[in-house]
Order: C-alpha cells, then structure tokens, then sequence
C-alpha cells in the first residue's frame, strides 16, 4: 500500500487574494488525511515564502508565517523553481524556510507523479 500524493502548486503572490491562505488550509487539510504532502512554489508563487512579508498593509491575517510550521508537521517535500526566484531576484536565503531548489523538468516529474494536483 502506498500513500496517495497531494500536489500544491503556489502561483499567486501573498496577499493579493485569498488563494495563499485558502492553500495553507488545504494542506493542513491533506495532513489530516495521511497523504504525501508535497509544495511547489513557481511564478509570483515564490513570493508565498519570502521573509518579511507584511499583510497588514493588505487588510488581511499573516497567513505565510504557517508556511514556517509545516516541515514540523512533517512536510519534507518542498520545492521552488529556481528560474522563478531568478526572476524576481530572490535567492534561497530571502525564503522562510529551507526549500530544495529545481528546475522546470523536476517540477513537472513531481507534478505528474501526483495523484491530486491542486493550484493556488
């Protein structure tokens, strides 16, 4: 028997609707299920781990410091595309969290090895 996989794909920038803090829960949803948790960080997504965000400005709760709890929570499987963190000129050391930086082609092998994809 093997555990289902859960995809979660961030392609939002925090803060700029409700879609970080609605795939926040759905990945604490997913841990409840005993499934394999795995995040993927790509486009605006990468900003969702960015130190030093301020929600208040945004009229909304600061949603991105539970990113911080889930590798206690048991979640390993965390990857951001490095091409996106180029882009906007982050580097590893800008993230919240330790986070294993890949290229578009093991994005998509992590994707297609899923059995729930889900995009916020």
């Amino acid at each position: 028997f093997s555990m289902m996989r859960f995809c979660y794909i961030f392609r939002s920038a925090p803060y700029t609707s409700g879609a970080g803090q609605e795939g926040l829960d759905a990945i604490l949803s997913g841990l409840s299920m005993d499934v394999a948790v795995q995040l993927i960080f790509i486009h605006d997504g990468v900003f969702q781990l960015k130190r030093g965000q301020a929600a208040s400005r945004h009229q909304m709760s600061p949603y991105t410091k539970g990113f911080n709890a889930l590798p206690e929570l048991g979640v390993k499987a965390i990857f951001v595309d490095q091409q996106s963190l180029a882009a906007r000129g982050l580097l590893a050391d800008d993230l919240l969290l330790t986070a294993k930086i890949i290229g578009a082609e093991q994005i998509s092998a992590h994707i297609n090895r899923s059995e729930r994809v889900f995009v916020f």
